[in-house]
C-alpha cells in the first residue's frame, strides 16, 4: 500500500517549533533528528544502537542512536513521546503510522489538511498558503471543546466569508509567561553580578531535586487522638474538572514529575486540588491541605517582625533587594513522611518529595533554613523574611556591593536560585514586603496597596469585613487614631451581633 505523507508544525519541549513528517508508511511511533535532541539535551532513556530497517517508503536501512522521550503538543492535546534518534533524519520528526492511530489522525488528500480527530480541528500542511488575514475579531468566548467542535462544524458549512479560530488556554499563558534569556540578564543584573553569579539567575537551575539534609528536611508530626495513636490522616473526594482546569492540571503534573518533585503514591491520605484564579488572568494549581493542618502539631519557629524589620533598616542608604525562586521547593519532605502529603487527581494519587505550599509548617521551616544560611550577617547588614532577603548598608557604595557579593555566596552555597526580576541592586528606594524604603526619607506605604484599600468595595458580610480590616490593619501605624476609625467595623465582627 502506497504511504502518504505531510509537513505539520508542532511543539515540543519547552515550546521549542519543530517541523513533523506525518508519514503512514511509517511503521515506527515516532523519531527525532539526532542533532535536534541533542540541541535540546532531550532526557536519554535508552543509550542503545539499533538497525530499524526502512522506516519508510522513501529510505534505506537506519541506525538509531538511541531513544529519547519528549512532550508534543499539538491542537490543545499534550502527549509524552518515546522516539528513536536518528542522524541526518531530513526532518525534525516523524510521527508514523502507530501515532496515528493513537491519535484518531486522518491524512485528507483533497482537502490538503491533517484531521486531528481528537481535537476536532484541521491541520494546514506546512508548506500551503497562507490564509487571509483575519481583518476583524467578531467575538471571543472561552468554550469547552464539545460546544467548540459543533460552531467550527457549522462555521465550516456558511459562506459568510468569516473564519473561526481556536487557541488553547495553555498556548496563550505560554505566550504571556516572561522567559529569562542572556540578553534579559544583561539588562536586569550588574556586570560584576552576572559575570560572577550568572548560574544563581538561571530558571533551569531551580529545578533541580535538593538533597535529603538532616535538620533542614520538612516534618509533618501528627497530633495524637486520646489513645496516644497519631490521628487517621484525612483524604477528600474528587471533584469534576472543567477542561481549561483539567489542560492545567495536565500540565502541572507534567511538569513535577519531569523535575522529580513528586512521584506516585498509595498513601491512605489524599488532600484535594483546587485551582485558584490568578490576578492577571488564568488558573494556579493549588492542593487544599487546610485538614492535614488541623491535625499537624505547630511548628512555633518565628518569622521576623515586620515592624522591628523596617525600624532597622529604614536609617540606611544603600539597598539590594533578593528573591528566592520556588523557595519551598528547595527544601525536601523528610524521608517517610512524603505519604502524609498525598493528594488525588483524576489520573492518580501523588505524593510530594519536596515542601509544597500550603502546610502549616513550611513558612516556618524555610525561615529556619533561610536563618541559618544567612546567620552571619542577619541583623548586620542582611534581613530574610522567608524567601524576601534585603541587604542594606550606611557605607560607601562599593561596600554595600561587596556585602551584596558575601550574601550571593551564602545562597548560591546553599543550592538556591533567584528571581533577576523581582530583584534590585544598589538601591536608594526599595519595595520590601509591602512598603517603600527610601534612603533619607524613612518608610512610606505601597501606593499601589494604597490604591485598593481605597477602591474597597463595601463588605456585604461579616467574612468581607474582616477581610478589609486584615488588609487595612497592615497600614495601621500610619493612621491615627486606627482604634477609633476602625472601631465600628470591629464591632461587626462580634459574635452575636447583627449585621444589615
Amino acid at each position: 500500500m502506497s504511504s502518504k505523507s505531510a509537513v505539520i508544525t508542532t511543539r515540543i519541549h519547552k515550546g521549542t517549533q519543530a517541523d513533523a513528517l506525518v508519514d503512514t508508511g511509517c511503521d515506527l511511533y515516532a523519531l527525532i533528528d539526532h542533532d535536534l535532541a541533542r540541541k535540546l539535551r532531550l532526557p536519554i532513556v535508552d543509550r542503545s544502537e539499533r538497525l530499524l530497517g526502512s522506516f519508510s517508503d522513501s529510505t534505506g536501512a537506519t541506525k538509531a542512536t538511541g531513544v529519547v522521550v519528549f512532550n508534543l503538543e499539538l491542537c490543545g492535546y499534550d502527549e509524552k513521546i518515546f522516539a528513536y534518534s536518528v542522524r541526518g533524519l531530513g526532518d525534525d520528526l516523524f510521527l508514523g503510522k502507530p501515532w496515528m492511530e493513537r491519535n484518531r489522525i486522518l491524512y485528507d488528500a483533497a482537502a490538503q489538511c491533517i484531521r486531528h480527530r481528537r481535537g476536532g480541528v484541521d491541520l494546514r500542511l506546512k508548506g500551503e498558503e497562507e490564509p487571509e488575514r483575519v481583518r476583524q475579531i467578531r467575538a471571543a468566548q472561552l468554550l469547552p471543546g464539545a460546544p467548540f467542535a459543533t460552531l467550527y462544524k457549522r462555521a465550516q458549512q456558511r459562506t459568510e466569508g468569516y473564519e473561526v479560530r481556536a487557541i488553547s488556554l495553555a498556548d496563550i499563558q505560554k505566550a504571556l509567561t516572561k522567559k529569562t534569556k542572556k540578553a534579559d540578564l544583561k539588562a536586569l543584573l550588574p556586570p560584576a553580578i552576572l559575570a560572577e553569579f550568572h548560574k544563581l539567575f538561571q530558571p533551569d537551575e531551580a529545578t533541580n531535586l535538593p538533597p535529603h539534609r538532616p535538620g533542614v528536611d520538612h516534618k509533618i508530626p501528627i497530633k495524637q487522638d486520646s489513645s496516644g495513636n497519631e490521628t487517621v490522616l484525612p483524604w477528600g473526594p474528587l471533584y469534576s474538572m472543567s477542561r481549561e482546569e483539567l489542560l492545567v492540571l495536565r500540565k502541572t503534573l507534567r511538569d513535577l514529575l519531569d523535575k522529580g518533585f513528586i512521584r506516585a503514591s498509595s498513601s491512605e491520605a489524599s488532600a484535594l486540588v483546587l485551582f485558584v484564579r490568578k490576578p492577571g488572568g488564568g488558573i494556579r494549581f493549588c492542593v487544599d491541605y487546610r485538614a492535614l493542618n488541623e491535625l499537624t502539631k505547630r511548628d512555633r519557629y518565628p518569622l521576623p517582625l515586620i515592624q522591628e524589620t523596617l525600624r532597622t533598616v529604614s536609617a540606611a542608604k544603600w539597598f539590594t533587594k533578593l528573591d528566592v525562586v520556588a523557595a519551598f521547593h528547595k527544601i525536601r519532605i523528610a524521608e517517610g513522611e512524603e505519604h502524609k502529603t498525598a493528594f488525588r487527581t483524576r489520573y492518580r494519587l501523588f505524593e510530594w518529595l519536596v515542601m509544597p505550599f500550603g502546610l502549616t509548617g513550611a513558612p516556618a521551616t524555610f525561615q529556619r533554613y533561610i536563618n541559618g544560611v544567612l546567620r552571619e550577617y542577619l541583623d548586620d547588614f542582611a534581613t530574610a523574611y522567608i524567601d524576601d532577603v534585603l541587604i542594606y548598608s550606611n557605607g560607601s557604595r562599593q561596600d554595600h556591593e561587596a556585602k551584596v557579593k558575601l550574601v550571593l555566596q551564602k545562597l548560591a552555597a546553599a543550592g538556591l536560585r533567584l528571581d533577576p526580576y523581582k530583584c534590585a541592586f544598589s538601591v536608594k528606594t526599595v519595595k520590601y514586603l509591602g512598603f517603600i524604603i527610601t534612603a533619607g526619607v524613612g518608610i512610606s506605604c505601597d501606593p499601589e496597596k494604597l490604591k485598593a484599600i481605597k477602591e474597597w468595595a463595601a463588605p456585604k458580610t461579616i467574612k468581607g469585613v474582616r477581610s478589609f480590616l486584615g488588609f487595612a490593619n497592615y497600614y495601621r501605624v500610619f493612621i491615627p487614631a486606627y482604634s477609633e476609625i476602625a472601631g465600628p467595623l470591629i464591632a461587626l465582627t462580634k459574635k452575636g451581633v447583627l449585621f444589615c
